[in-house]
């Protein structure tokens, strides 16, 4: 999937003598793939919401079979690397607020759910659904007010180097729990990020923040697992940019797996 680096290869002309500096591409950032993801587990509830407001069970099961299998990924991402890296690191800050605990509740309000979808009743399902969703709402906001502001204080110890950086993330968050469903986890958050959009960008943007940073986060191979269900997930025309103004079909940027 490499491709030569180029101006002519990337889709780009040429710099010529005299002519205008091209305006610089934003900073990879991998760790981004984590707040990100966040936001596109946002539209994955918004859209289960719709479908709970619109009396939709089966389509409701649906949305939340995927939103759920989203998470799964992200937790052990989480709980298996992010967490106790920024623990060690930052003096067990996300112990000392709370985030430690979260999950465990999540747990039990989703197998409460899920109970309530195997039990067939419509009532049962739309209130353990209203519980965990409020309940998840939370618990992201929780998680971006104290782990949020520790990423960038890490990102400065390595000069905010996206090379350095994708490898920090590749070693503590891509663990191999982490990785078994990589290529899901990559094409739903692209996808919801493209039609979505985030709190505070486009969808093309959020989207390209994500696709990018998770590029830089992985090796060649992961990423081989990962960019043909980004490819089916975002719009033509978005994936379009992202390989003409991005260089998205490029290999993964980190040279080992951990």
């Amino acid at each position: 999937m490499g491709c030569c680096g180029s101006a002519e290869a990337q889709g780009q002309a040429p710099e010529q003598k005299g002519a205008r500096p091209q305006k610089s591409k934003p900073m990879p950032m991998a760790f981004a793939v984590m707040r990100n993801c966040h936001e596109a587990v946002r539209a994955g509830l918004k859209e289960c919401q719709e479908a709970a407001d619109a009396g939709d069970i089966k389509m409701l099961k649906e949305r939340y079979a995927e939103l759920s299998r989203c998470i799964d990924t992200h937790a052990k991402m989480e709980d298996h690397g992010f967490f106790p890296f920024l623990n060690k690191t930052f003096d067990d800050a996300l112990n000392k607020g709370g985030v430690g605990e979260l999950h465990e509740h999540d747990d039990e309000l989703q197998t409460k759910l899920k109970k309530a979808i195997e039990g067939g009743n419509d009532d049962d399902i739309l209130a353990a659904f209203k519980t965990w969703k409020e309940d998840h709402l939370s618990h992201l906001v929780k998680e971006e007010k104290v782990a949020g502001p520790l990423v960038p204080k890490y990102a400065k110890t390595l000069g905010r180097d996206p090379i350095k950086m994708g490898a920090a993330f590749n070693e503590y968050v891509l663990k191999p729990e982490a990785v078994q469903d990589l290529d899901f986890f990559a094409g739903y958050c692209t996808g919801m990020l493209s039609k979505h959009g985030s709190q505070k960008q486009d969808g093309f943007t959020a989207m390209r923040v994500f696709a990018v940073g998770l590029q830089y986060g992985t090796t060649p191979e992961q990423w081989r697992l990962a960019l043909p269900e980004i490819k089916k997930a975002v719009p033509a025309d978005m994936y379009k940019k992202l390989v003409d103004e991005f260089d998205i079909e490029a290999d993964g940027k980190q040279v080992r797996a951990v």
